[in-house]
């Protein structure tokens, strides 16, 4: 028997229907498939590469000095763990820093200790032998651009066992401080138990004998009392000497001569009684 053509017909187009509903679906279901693949992927991009530009915004952070700032821990992962690690990084860094800070301010004490009168607060005869050893290598270089200036309290000796050690050491206190107050761009040394030494370079030492004679104008005025106690009534020797290669054959030579005008000064006050 013959099939009739209309069942044929219906048949193929409710075939091509069926299929061409199957390729719509598919494509549909790939399409969305595709979506959601790439949704996830840039989903999971971005979990990794936003935390790792946030590591890197913070390590450069930190590189540039600011070591107050905290890595931000996005993620509970090996990236957090370097977030982590830097924070503790940075931690022990000014943890350093403080513990070489303290150093220094310790060193600069102990310096303070080894190099200064603990009396007038001057520089000590440490200090001044070190100068000295200076003084001589600049010397041998062909530096003679320098002076000193060596000043005795007088009358020390009678103030001690007139009035006792405290007016002693009052007496010295009061000469160091004319003398730090005049030559305040050089520095001072006690050099001796009643002797100061200060050793000028540069400006200073072509301005010597201007600031010697300001000195010996400025001892009356070293106490401000109308009727000043003797150990407040400052009496002191003055020498002092600049280099000269025509003179001086050595740095020890220039200290000796004005060792020896300070011996040949006068003594312009005497200790009441």
């Amino acid at each position: 028997a013959r099939i009739p053509k209309s069942l044929v017909t219906e048949s193929l187009f409710n075939i091509h229907t069926t299929v061409l509903i199957a390729v719509i679906t598919f494509t549909i279901v790939a399409i969305l498939s595709i979506y959601f693949i790439i949704r996830i992927a840039k989903k999971s991009a971005d979990e990794i590469i936003l935390p790792i530009n946030q590591l890197g915004k913070d390590i450069a952070i930190v590189s540039g000095g600011d070591l107050d700032h905290r890595s931000t821990v996005c993620r509970n992962d090996e990236i957090g763990d370097v977030s982590i690690q830097l924070n503790e990084m940075v931690d022990n860094i000014k943890t350093t820093i403080h513990k070489f800070m303290l150093n220094q301010q310790e060193s600069a004490q102990i310096a303070d200790i080894t190099t200064k009168d603990i009396l007038t607060g001057v520089l000590n005869k440490a200090a001044y032998d070190e100068e000295l050893k200076k003084l001589e290598w600049e010397y041998l270089k062909g530096e003679t651009h320098f002076g000193c200036v060596v000043i005795t309290l007088n009358f020390l000796k009678d103030i001690n066992e007139k009035f006792g050690r405290d007016k002693r050491n009052s007496a010295l206190k009061n000469l160091a401080s004319c003398i730090c107050k005049i030559f305040e761009h050089a520095p001072v040394y006690r050099t001796k138990d009643d002797e100061f030494t200060v050793i000028l370079t540069g400006h200073d030492c072509d301005q010597i004998a201007s600031l010697v004679a300001r000195f010996k104008e400025s001892l009356p005025e070293c106490t401000e009392e109308a009727e000043p106690t003797p150990w407040e009534d400052v009496s002191a020797s003055i020498g002092y000497a600049c280099c000269t290669r025509d003179l001086d054959q050595s740095v020890d030579s220039v200290f000796r001569r004005a060792s020896a005008e300070k011996t040949r000064s006068q003594h312009t006050h005497a200790p009441k009684n």
